[in-house]
């Protein structure tokens, strides 16, 4: 065998580790190299390797004590002996088995706080930003579509008034002229008017007004009012629904609101004049009455009529009237007014005899309604009319009607002065009257 082994050695067919383990293991003695309690596996191929055999006798590897692991977990043991084992064995150290590489140790169980669970849902402020956004983005859409509506407008009116492009039918030029007149229509409507063969004229703005004369033709009265206005040149007023108020002194003597599209106002260079014609509801003081240099005139656009306009009267424009319940304010106001103006004139009466053709009180029912401020007052108006000289006075203020207690009513008086009771008691047939519309009355 030495032979043999020399020859390997002068060979190197074998490492030198080789050489020394096989000389290491000759030269121990036989019975430590075969004690079977104290063998263990080599680490490399697993043969058995005696305590003092420093390197294993089939495969030559030095021997390699097995790694002690700080902890061992008892359940990693040997299946075939059941010493204990761990992952980095190949083979058993105590019965030499081959070991199945393990499958890899699981770490113990950290406590790991859980990752928090997401709310389902978009959170508040998601929700909020996502509304402003879809906000932004419809403001900014409508304001795209407002620019170019705004744009198609304008090129479009600037193509109506310009002149057409060459090559363009003269369909497309009657089209346009179609369209002008139907705008100057428009145009009219809102006191717009054109002018001449304008297609387009110059807009025609609420004139001032002032009153020149009134009169009074029949029951009504006649105001004619002078116009001007720069803006409406040599053109025409005709808006509808034009509320015209007459006052003097303060107090409102006349309304009524006139659609100036039955009689537009034909304006000469910024100027005009009307006839307005106004019913017994629609002024409030006699015609002879009213300071016409004192006066003033106010027109108002777009009045709530309260029925239809009065007719015309000989040849001045009539209106509808206002609201009721300023009828009635007015009445009131003027009759107090009226009162006043009466009292020196029927002071005359106190030593000579005239005729009382009416005595009313607020709310009383007789003739068929019941008697409110604009019916006592559109009766007095009636009545002066036709007797110029008629009196508004209260009963309470005169001895005759205080002595036979009848001191709380309106009284007309005609203003006719007569020297005895006979001659004014006559008077009242002779002037249509019956005897429970009329009766010869003085003041003391």
């Amino acid at each position: 065998m030495y032979p043999m082994l020399a020859t390997l050695f002068r060979r190197r067919y074998i490492s030198t580790d080789m050489r020394e383990a096989v000389l290491y293991w000759h030269r121990q003695p036989v019975d430590n190299r075969m004690k079977g309690d104290a063998m263990m596996p080599c680490q490399s191929c697993g043969a058995p390797m005696g305590e003092q055999d420093k390197f294993c006798m089939r495969c030559g590897a030095a021997r390699q004590e097995p790694a002690r692991p700080a902890a061992t977990n008892p359940s990693t043991v040997c299946p075939a002996c059941g010493a204990a084992i761990d992952d980095s064995m190949r083979f058993c150290m105590h019965c030499g088995a081959k070991l199945s590489p393990l499958p890899a140790a699981v770490a113990s169980a950290v406590p790991v706080e859980p990752e928090p669970q997401r709310k389902r849902g978009m959170t508040k402020g998601a929700v909020t930003a996502i509304v402003a956004v879809t906000v932004a983005v419809i403001a900014i859409a409508a304001f795209g579509v407002w620019w170019f509506v705004l744009r198609d407008d304008a090129s479009a009116q600037s193509g109506a008034v310009g002149t057409p492009l060459s090559g363009e039918s003269s369909e497309s030029s009657d089209s346009n002229d179609a369209g002008d007149t139907a705008d100057s229509g428009d145009a009219d409507a809102r006191g717009h008017a054109s002018a001449g063969d304008k297609s387009r004229t110059a807009v025609c703005a609420v004139p001032d007004a002032s009153l020149s004369d009134v009169r009074l033709d029949g029951t009504s009265l006649i105001a004619s009012v002078d116009f001007e206005s720069e803006s409406c040149g040599d053109s025409s007023y005709s808006a509808a629904g034009v509320q015209v108020t007459i006052q003097d002194d303060g107090n409102v003597v006349a309304a009524a609101i006139y659609d100036f599209g039955d009689a537009p106002l034909e304006f000469d260079d910024g100027t005009a004049q009307a006839d307005l014609a106004f019913t017994t509801v629609q002024y409030w003081r006699p015609y002879d009455q009213i300071d016409v240099s004192d006066a003033s005139v106010e027109l108002t656009e777009d009045a709530t009529a309260s029925g239809a306009s009065a007719a015309a009267v000989e040849g001045a424009l009539g209106g509808a009237s206002i609201a009721d319940t300023d009828i009635e304010r007015y009445a009131q106001l003027a009759m107090s007014w009226q009162l006043d103006h009466d009292k020196t004139a029927a002071n005359t009466f106190y030593s000579t005899f005239t005729t009382q053709l009416s005595s009313k009180q607020y709310g009383m029912q007789v003739e068929g309604k019941t008697w409110k401020y604009r019916d006592i007052y559109e009766q007095f108006l009636q009545r002066r009319a036709k007797h110029p000289n008629a009196l508004f006075i209260w009963s309470g203020d005169y001895p005759t009607y205080q002595e036979n207690g009848t001191t709380d009513f309106y009284v007309i008086l005609s203003g006719e002065g007569f020297g005895s009771a006979a001659d004014a008691t006559a008077w009242c047939p002779a002037n249509g009257y019956s005897t429970d519309d009329c009766i010869a009355v003085d003041l003391q």
